[in-house]
């Protein structure tokens, strides 16, 4: 906030928050510029909130990571159809199980047996594991983009674009292949836009660059 400068909020110990995965850069950012230590988890409504917990000096020396399952919960990477549990650092489904999860959903046998299985809840995001039982989250299994054959986790590109000082938020959509890539108003792009492809080949996501970036009016942008 351009105003940051003029308040002292040295008092603040920890900032912690919820719905959504942070970008890498926000998390170091809240230590560098408030000297407050950051906290996040992952859940949602079928698991009553939280599974994973994440925070302080953890989250700042895993920033990708969502943190561990809490003490009552269990978590695995299951593969696409279900069928099987993936090895450590494989990216699949990632199923929870505790005594947190829901019996099912009201009046919904059909779904409920979709997503309910033995007392695993199938969460419809894709994630991976490390040897330590960390969880990191790739993308939501819908939102999963497929080019050239390979899978694209949109996160992992924002997260690239989010280390950009220009950048305040990103999304990665799909588009179609064969289309053409176009140019803001008046042909000229801002640095931001034209460091992306770069960014990406650099940060190691090569063959994940954006075909075309974006950069819409504060009037364009919607919640």
């Amino acid at each position: 906030h351009p105003e940051r400068k003029n308040y002292d909020l040295s008092s603040i110990e920890a900032i912690a928050y919820g719905g959504a995965p942070a970008a890498p850069e926000l998390v170091r950012k809240i230590r560098e510029e408030f000297g407050a230590l950051p906290g996040n988890g992952w859940g949602m409504t079928e698991t009553m909130a939280t599974v994973t917990g994440h925070s302080s000096e953890d989250y700042l020396n895993r920033p990708d990571s969502c943190g561990p399952p809490v003490a009552v919960a269990d978590l695995k990477i299951m593969s696409e159809d279900g069928s099987r549990e993936l090895p450590t650092g494989e990216i699949g489904e990632l199923w929870a199980r505790g005594p947190m999860v829901v019996k099912g959903y009201w009046n919904n046998p059909e779904a409920t047996a979709e997503t309910f299985v033995d007392g695993w809840v199938k969460t419809g995001d894709l994630a991976r594991l490390d040897e330590e039982g960390w969880c990191y989250i790739a993308d939501r299994a819908k939102d999963m983009i497929i080019r050239g054959g390979e899978n694209i986790y949109s996160s992992e590109v924002e997260n690239v674009l989010y280390d950009h000082p220009a950048v305040t938020d990103a999304a990665l959509p799909d588009r179609p292949a064969a289309s053409a890539t176009r140019r803001r108003a008046g042909g000229r792009r801002p640095p931001c836009a034209r460091n992306a492809g770069e960014r990406g080949r650099t940060a190691g996501v090569g063959g994940r660059t954006p075909r075309q970036v974006q950069s819409p009016g504060e009037d364009r942008v919607h919640a």
